[in-house]
């Protein structure tokens, strides 16, 4: 009856020494629960840089100033009646 008990006893330490520190266990838990927490911070990041270019889409398919201020921006487009003032540093 003892070399039962003993033998029960070494099997739940050998599983709950599996379940804290072997693979999958209580560690790798632990891990990968920052992992997440990293990746949705990440996630949200990248949701508010692509609300912000949808909005931009939307603005360049709803109206021509959206375009007319791209054009400014990106390629140097003056309008007719304006002056350009190149400042040299």
């Amino acid at each position: 009856m003892k070399f039962i008990a003993i033998f029960l006893l070494v099997c739940v330490i050998f599983l709950q020494y599996n379940i804290w520190t072997g693979k999958g266990g209580w560690k790798d838990f632990s891990s990968i629960g920052t992992e997440l927490a990293q990746l949705e911070e990440q996630n949200k990041e990248l949701q508010v840089r692509n609300d912000a270019m949808q909005a931009e889409i939307d603005d360049l398919k709803s109206g021509s100033d959206a375009i007319a201020e791209t054009a400014r921006k990106d390629l140097g487009f003056i309008h007719n009646d304006e002056i350009y003032y190149q400042i040299i540093p």
